[in-house]
């Protein structure tokens, strides 16, 4: 970027170095999202709405995937559903906070499946399962062989897609949240003895 390019984007009030331009950037993609797909958003648009520069969207996500991954994963990991169940560290604590964010976080993750992204949130809770060295599975501390990586990646990817569905349907049709922690805390405990 040339540097007259540069002073005209600081004299607009984009591209602004005060530490705010990824908040803005945020909440302006939740803001278009709420309005339209993700295809149809525009990096321009984004930035024009969040009175940012491309540069500064491109220097801190890169992609509307990246920017989206980057707000689920806070969305995770800020709830304090999530820090209750880093308690005891059990896979029924996990997906026990898991259910208690998704149900919390109903419209962003309705968002994320109109969008067919719902790829993007096993990924994010796989890495957070993985990122998590202690969770005890029944008891005992998680393998880490490739068997134990498998049926960890096979239960995560059926809760979330689990969770996805259950969030989805109308509220007269879904089963409380506490079922559902109870479904999913006995398939644990059936899944692995």
């Amino acid at each position: 970027m040339s540097r007259t390019r540069s002073a005209d984007a600081k004299n607009r009030g984009y591209g602004s170095n005060n530490g705010k331009s990824q908040q803005r950037l945020t909440a302006a993609f939740l803001e278009l999202l709420q309005e339209k797909p993700l295809e149809a958003i525009t990096i321009t648009e984004l930035c024009r709405l969040a009175k940012t520069s491309r540069d500064s969207f491109y220097i801190y996500y890169g992609s509307k995937r990246n920017i989206l991954a980057a707000i689920a994963r806070k969305k995770i990991l800020t709830s304090p559903h999530w820090a209750a169940s880093k308690s005891t560290e059990s896979l029924a604590n996990f997906a026990s906070a898991l259910t208690s964010i998704f149900y919390a976080e109903r419209e962003f993750m309705l968002i994320v499946k109109r969008n067919r992204l719902t790829p993007l949130i096993k990924d994010i809770v796989t890495a957070i399962y993985d990122e998590t060295p202690h969770i005890l599975i029944d008891g005992h501390i998680k393998r880490q062989d490739h068997a134990a990586a498998y049926t960890s990646r096979l239960f995560i990817g059926g809760m979330v897609d689990m969770l996805q569905h259950w969030i989805s349907l109308p509220d007269s049709a879904r089963e409380a949240k506490e079922d559902v922690i109870a479904f999913l805390q006995n398939r644990i405990k059936t899944g692995f003895e």
